[in-house]
């Protein structure tokens, strides 16, 4: 889903460069879609994914636009918010639920409506990966979808 989202955004610019925040770094597979051009952030709350990352797997080397900044997602986002960055993804991804330990945070109406501020206002995508061995989020993230009047589907994709 989010892959397709990346592809959609790159489509509304004209196949021009795209602007993508990713809360979740893991392996850092998503740079796999970067362009030249292309400015991918990633928000890890753990310094040592990022080694990982960069030790073991080759995909942020392949994307001259990535950045990875460490700390909580949602607070880095809330605090450049607050310093006036707004609008600014065309796509914001949130991939950090695959863990037996869900941060909770993330998924709340508050953060949700960060995310929001943090999209372009002219067709941004807010893409949410919900793979979760134990939990089902779904319905969860559709509720909040409803009440902040967001359109919202389920991308289910056997691989």
């Amino acid at each position: 889903g989010i892959g397709r989202a990346l592809i959609y955004a790159r489509g509304a610019q004209g196949g021009g460069p795209i602007n993508v925040g990713v809360v979740g770094l893991g392996t850092g597979t998503i740079a796999t879609y970067c362009a030249p051009g292309d400015k991918y952030v990633f928000y890890e709350i753990d310094s040592r994914i990022e080694r990982i990352a960069r030790s073991y797997f080759s995909y942020l080397s392949h994307c001259e636009g990535s950045e990875v900044r460490i700390g909580d997602g949602r607070i880095l986002l809330e605090a450049e918010r607050e310093n006036g960055n707004k609008g600014e993804y065309d796509v914001l991804a949130v991939d950090a639920f695959n863990d037996d330990t869900i941060p909770m945070h993330l998924l709340t109406i508050e953060a949700f409506e960060v995310y929001a501020e943090r999209l372009r206002s002219d067709g941004g995508v807010l893409a949410v990966h919900l793979s979760n061995r134990y939990l089902d989020l779904a319905p969860l993230i559709f509720r909040i979808a409803a009440e902040l009047g967001f359109n919202a589907m389920l991308v289910i994709d056997e691989g």
